[in-house]
Parts: structure tokens; sequence; C-alpha cells
């Protein structure tokens, strides 16, 4: 899941200009949602509430290279935000198999690292429900020409969605209106929550692992 994951955002980006990006993207979005599905879910209960969530968001994906041209702004805000509903019902399942956890694990620290990269893609998809109901909502003097491409949106959002997460913020597309500042008020708020929470939690547990290995040594 790690690799997919590193493949949409990393590689992507890199080869659109030597292939179909948009086709490339849908194909690594789907590898991302299927890894998800095998990795993350193993309770009959979560993997009914992910199908349900993940199925109609790949089928609006892979629609309009069966009928071309179809963009209803609702039918494609809905996919978006079951597409975010998905991403984040991944996250919380991967942050309780964490907590659960009793030591640290390299599974532990590659899941913690997946939900992170998740909450960014989660967030990308949510600005693009805002700039499908209220086109206008996200502005920048290069982008904004693309931003009315439904196919180019989904990219440059997501872009968009892990320069605020990450507080880096270059200012090439920028939150026009209240809702998209409020929504990217939020995300910056869980981005450095989640690192804060989720490095505390692993610290602590390794240092009780450390702890219990000392008195382990001591009592042989």
């Amino acid at each position: 899941m790690l690799i997919a994951l590193i493949l949409l955002l990393v590689v992507n980006p890199l080869l659109r200009n030597m292939v179909d990006g948009r086709l490339l993207f849908h194909v690594l979005l789907t590898l991302v949602f299927a890894t998800a599905y095998l990795a993350v879910f193993s309770k009959r209960t979560e993997r009914l509430v992910a199908l349900l969530l993940g199925t109609p968001t790949l089928i609006g994906a892979w629609t309009g290279y069966v009928l071309p041209g179809v963009h209803n702004p609702y039918l494609v805000a809905g996919f978006h935000m079951l597409a975010a509903l998905f991403l984040c019902f991944s996250v919380a399942t991967i942050l309780g198999k964490i907590y659960r956890e009793k030591a640290v694990s390299a599974e532990g620290v590659y899941g913690a690292f997946c939900g992170y990269l998740l909450v960014g893609l989660a967030f990308g998809h949510s600005y693009c429900v805002l700039e499908s109901l209220a086109p206008g909502s996200f502005r920048g003097e290069i982008v904004m020409e693309q931003l009315a491409d439904h196919d180019r949106r989904l990219f440059l959002l997501t872009y968009f969605s892990f320069v605020t997460l990450t507080t880096v913020g270059y200012g090439d597309i920028i939150p026009a209106t209240d809702a998209a500042r409020g929504l990217a008020m939020a995300e910056t708020v869980v981005g450095q929550f989640y690192i804060a929470v989720l490095v505390a939690e692993i610290i602590g547990k390794r240092v009780s692992q450390t702890i219990s290995d000392q008195q382990a040594n001591t009592k042989k």
C-alpha cells in the first residue's frame, strides 16, 4: 500500500508529460484503493463499508472513459465525497490497529506513514467537492484554467492539500472562499495533531518496550 501511495504521489507527477497523465493517475488511484482494501480492512464489516464507499468512487473515476463529457457537478461532488469518506475510514482503521498494538513494529510505522498520506488524499477530494459545487473556491494566477478541467483538478487540489498539510504554503493555489479557507485550516490542524499524537504514541510504546526488555534482562 505504501508503494502504491508513493507511485501515485511521487512517480505519477514525474511521468505525466511522458504518458497519458489522466490514465496513469486513475490507474494508480485504483491501485491505492485496491491495496487499501486488501491491507487495511480485515473484518467483514470493515470490508463491506469499504466496498460501499470505494466502488462508486472507482466507477466515477472510470466513467469518463466510457461516457466522455459526463461531468454533472453534483454527481462529481458525490464521487469525491465518497472517496474522501473511504480514505478517512481507512485512516481511522489504520490508527485503531496502531493503538491496539502493544509494541512498536515496522508494520505499524509503515501504517502510520500511509495514514498521513491518506489524510492528504482525503482532503484533496474534499477540496474537489467544494470546487465542483462552487467553482472559484480556489484561485491561482497560473492554474485558474486548469482548475476548470475536471481531470486536472484532482491532481492540482491534491497537490494543494499536501502543501497545506505540511504547512509549506507555496501560494500558487489559494483558497478564495470562507468554506475553502475553513477546510484548509482544518487540514492544517489535523496534520499537526496527527503527527504530534502519533509520534507521542510511538515514542511512549518504544520507551515502555525498552523498559520491559531491561527489566526482563535484569531478572535473568
